[in-house]
């Protein structure tokens, strides 16, 4: 398989673009992480940005989403899954899991949604493989809500 090594942080230093998104290769230097990616910043243009370790998350797959666009999909992400009937959907969250991606039902306690006799099923397999509708709701990070268990609750699933 062949994709991108990306990762997606929230900036934390203090300037004008704290809170914003920023996409590039990710780093860790003096237990600070960092993600590399041309920003302005008050004091001019940085190169490395310091990002909350919370919000970090890896790139997992590229997929078309319902409307037919091609949607970039991070770790944290909270997507919706449909049949083609539309009769049917659920709402997951991406997460990694002992070097690979699942998907964790965002109600309950987080329990994995794909869990066949103690066998998760990768994330990107599915998800590149979906014969229905994928949509990207959001991220836990923006939209905790939508979630109603915490990381800690779900230990006991990873």
């Amino acid at each position: 398989m062949n994709r991108p090594i990306l990762y997606r942080g929230r900036i934390q230093e203090e300037c004008s673009n704290a809170g914003q998104w920023i996409y590039g290769g990710a780093m860790e230097f003096r237990n600070k992480h960092y993600i590399n990616g041309v920003v302005e910043v008050d004091s001019g243009v940085r190169l490395y940005v310091y990002v909350d370790p919370k919000t970090l998350g890896q790139y997992v797959c590229r997929i078309k989403n319902s409307n037919g666009e091609d949607v970039n999909i991070f770790e944290h992400d909270i997507i919706r899954l449909s049949r083609r009937d539309k009769k049917l959907s659920c709402e997951l969250v991406v997460v990694y899991e002992k070097g690979r991606f699942i998907l964790l039902h965002t109600d309950a306690e987080g329990c994995p949604a794909f869990d066949v006799n103690g066998y998760r099923l990768n994330a990107v397999s599915y998800l590149t493989g979906a014969s229905g509708a994928v949509e990207v709701l959001g991220n836990i990070h923006d939209n905790p809500d939508m979630v109603s268990w915490s990381e800690e609750s779900t230990r006991r699933y990873v």
